[in-house]
């Protein structure tokens, strides 16, 4: 008999193959509500110190009191001054019962300014009452939608997001946190130009009015901060009192963040400068100077010298393509080469991307569609009967999208460049649109046009004709107005109402057509939207780049992706984005915890790693074996909570059935730690790299959910035709050499009927793990 029963492929997975059981789920909640379980829930997976009291070596006790301790302090964060917790725990079946009296809660009311002489207690309420940038990061601008809007950015010129309001009148007041708030007011009564202030601060309670007032008590104002010198750095062509004179700056000026933000304003507003930055500084001796740092456009004239004539033509076309988005007109990108033509129509209100198979302007009907707006995510494809379409009007996110055509400065031949960024965002405000986008204009990106070399000019008729070996454009010179903009392998244009109008059109045609979306397998149906047979072919050829096309390998390769996704090959990503989805728009909960966090990338990297380890581990490997184990302690260790790494260990090492598997992993983990015991971990390993030690850490590993989705894929693989085998060694594995020896071991023992499948698992992996294990013992 096969080693396992051949299911037939269906194009409809069945949900029920995979999905195992939360084990989180045994923590139960009754009473609460203004946060729901999921929130709560989510709230104490993050924590740190949840994790380690839900080991199974830990008490209940302890696990109770970790859940009471961090759940009270969440809930006064949260503006809840007295919640009242009780945990109980029993053992069979596991069950723990969270009951929640919230009590009342305090949202913030009014702030209370006590004495000040000359600092406006308006200014510092708006201050506070209003999201501010972070300390250390510089303003900087871009024209977009006909106005100019500023962002904050870091020395790096990486934009940085605003921090939330101090103080947020009507939002649940976070207690507990007196020592941050303070921090936070000295902050915004330094950035109105009064760092030497000296303030007390303290939340009065209302519990009549369920609110909370914020007093101020400034018990000395100081003097106002004063710039006495400035010092430039950066600047070639232009001069120290150049750059002066135009940010308008005098000896001894008062100065506060909104005067920083003006300068630095008027050098952008110069077009001299790609980059630039005010920064106010104090020395040894307590005196105040500017800092101003510049990065000059090449070729530019200096900021005591006029500009050409061509030079406010290109001004007045970035300004005029700025104010688009208020005329209402249409962004149109076309790209094309011999064989195809693909054209994006970006517009105020969504995005669309065709793509037609002939390179002729004339052809109306595109092949491929991709629609994104605040309705929905639309894939279509002429010639398949079906679409792909899922609604997100509801989804918990904003994206915020920004085109820019600037002067290509990278290189002397380059003439233009486009520049598109985007800002995926969670959360949404009422009313917010899912989708924004604006065209995103600075005079040094128009300036540097009109001095671009090897760029001919001229006016003609009142019109700036523009041309160079790559492209060419004509502007208006009255109104800046793009007559045009294009190249041999495309254009820029704007057009009014073209986006409506396709995206009517597109709409109307996938009406006529059933949707291949499906919401609990959102991954899946997508792969399998895209497995259809014109779909597949047109990816194929695109991706073979012009190299000819086995048409036979082509469909077999798609028909073994088909049955391979119907046994639920996404299944474990469809079930994760699902779990992500769970309490998304619900306000959120955290748990504090005083661990200080990793500061680097790379450490943040590993405690999410490590969090997510331990919240998915339990529901893919079963408890008790081996592979649960190591992760688990793996993802601790990563959080910096060892305390039962060693017993843990002791306990497998004690193990005669362990083998080289488990034993590798651990010693794999340790080598970054203790080399020394990794060293010894992997001479163990050595010793049990055999035919029966593999078998049983295979088993262990098998188990449980992942093992189940595991056996399923072999299923499918044992339904393959041998064309289709051969197909997805040679096409999908074809860079992978090891995965197809693995794939081809798996196939002779299936066409065996062998039902010892580890044996040829273990005859591909053998020599690489034996090499593994050898490359971490140290020499005796």
């Amino acid at each position: 008999m096969a080693f396992f029963c051949c299911c037939a492929a269906s194009q409809v997975v069945n949900a029920q193959k995979t999905i195992p059981e939360d084990p989180w789920a045994r923590f139960h909640f009754e009473g609460n509500q203004a946060f729901s379980d999921a929130a709560l829930r989510k709230a104490l997976i993050a924590d740190p110190t949840f994790l380690l009291a839900t080991h199974p070596l830990g008490s209940s006790d302890e696990l109770e009191g970790v859940i009471r301790n961090g759940l009270v302090y969440g809930y006064r964060r949260k503006g809840f001054p007295s919640p009242i917790i009780s945990v109980t725990s029993q053992a069979d079946p596991p069950l723990t019962t969270i009951r929640i009296d919230e009590g009342a809660r305090m949202l913030c009311g009014k702030i209370r300014i006590q004495g000040g002489v000359t600092l406006d207690p308006e200014r510092l309420i708006e201050r506070l009452t209003k999201r501010f940038p972070k300390p250390n990061t510089f303003p900087a601008f871009v024209e977009a939608g006909g106005e100019i809007r500023q962002r904050w950015v870091n020395e790096k010129g990486k934009t940085v997001p605003l921090v939330d309001p101090v103080w947020e009148p009507g939002t649940p007041v976070s207690l507990d946190t007196e020592t941050e708030l303070h921090a936070a007011v000295v902050r915004g009564i330094a950035d109105l130009g009064y760092s030497s202030a000296i303030v007390f601060t303290r939340v009065e309670l209302n519990e009549e009015t369920h609110s909370a007032s914020l007093v101020i008590e400034i018990a000395e104002e100081g003097s106002k901060d004063k710039a006495e010198s400035i010092e430039c750095i950066g600047y070639q062509v232009n001069t120290p009192e150049q750059i002066a004179q135009a940010i308008g700056w005098h000896p001894n000026d008062e100065i506060d963040r909104s005067k920083i933000e003006e300068w630095t304003k008027q050098l952008w507003l110069s077009g001299r400068f790609s980059d630039q930055s005010v920064r106010f500084l104090r020395n040894k001796e307590g005196s105040g100077y500017l800092v101003v740092k510049v990065t000059e456009v090449p070729k530019m004239p200096s900021l005591g010298q006029s500009l050409s004539e061509s030079a406010e033509v290109f001004r007045r076309a970035g300004n005029w393509i700025g104010g688009s988005q208020e005329r209402h007109d249409d962004l149109v990108f076309t790209f094309v080469d011999d064989h195809r033509r693909l054209r994006w129509i970006q517009s105020s209100k969504g995005s669309l991307l065709q793509y037609f198979s002939s390179s002729e302007p004339n052809e109306s009907i595109p092949r491929w569609s991709i629609l994104f707006d605040d309705e929905q995510l639309v894939l279509d494809h002429q010639a398949n009967p079906l679409h792909w379409s899922a609604g997100i009007a509801g989804a918990d996110f904003h994206v915020h999208a920004q085109t820019g055509i600037l002067a290509d400065g990278k290189s002397e031949d380059g003439f233009a460049r486009l520049n598109f960024t985007g800002n995926w965002k969670t959360g949404r405000n009422e009313g917010q649109s899912l989708f924004q986008h604006a065209f995103a204009v600075s005079p040094a990106d128009w300036l540097a046009f009109a001095y671009k070399p090897g760029l001919e000019q001229k006016i003609v008729d009142g019109v700036l004709i523009a041309e160079h070996p790559k492209q060419r454009c004509r502007i208006d010179v009255a109104t800046g107005r793009v007559l045009q903009w294009d190249s041999d392998r495309g254009g820029v244009y704007f057009q009014k109402g073209l986006y409506e109008k396709e995206r009517t059109v597109l709409l109307d045609a996938v009406a006529e057509k059933q949707n291949a979306y499906q919401a609990k397998h959102p991954l899946t149906s997508l792969a399998q939207f895209l497995c259809a047979a014109p779909i597949w072919n047109d990816i194929h050829e695109a991706i073979r780049d012009g190299e000819p096309v086995v048409e036979e390998a082509s469909d077999a390769q798609r028909r073994a992706v088909q049955k391979l996704l119907a046994a639920g090959l996404l299944e474990p990503l469809d079930l994760w984005i699902g779990k992500q989805e769970q309490g998304r728009g619900e306000e959120r909960f955290f748990v504090p915890s005083n661990d200080l966090g990793p500061k680097s990338p790379f450490g943040m990297g590993i405690q999410l790693v490590a969090r997510a380890s331990l919240e998915y581990g339990p529901q893919i490997f079963p408890e008790g074996e081996w592979p649960l184990k190591v992760l688990r302690e793996s993802a601790l260790v990563g959080l910096g909570k060892p305390r039962y790494f060693k017993p843990v260990l002791k306990g497998l090492l004690e193990d005669p059935k362990i083998g080289p598997l488990c034993l590798g992993s651990v010693a794999g983990l340790l080598a970054h730690i203790d080399s020394n015991l990794a060293s010894q971990l992997a001479r163990q390993a050595l010793l049990r790299v055999d035919q029966e030690h593999f078998a049983s850490d295979l088993t262990g590993l098998l188990a449980g959910p992942g093992g189940n989705w595991f056996k399923e894929m072999l299923s499918a693989l044992e339904g393959l035709e041998e064309e289709e085998w051969d197909a997805l060694s040679s096409g999908v594995l074809k860079n992978f050499p090891r995965g197809q020896a693995l794939l081809q071991r798996i196939r002779e023992q299936l066409i065996k009927q062998d039902s010892h499948i580890d044996k040829a698992i273990y005859q591909v992996i053998e020599p690489d793990l034996r090499s593994a294990l050898q490359g971490m013992v140290k020499p005796t």
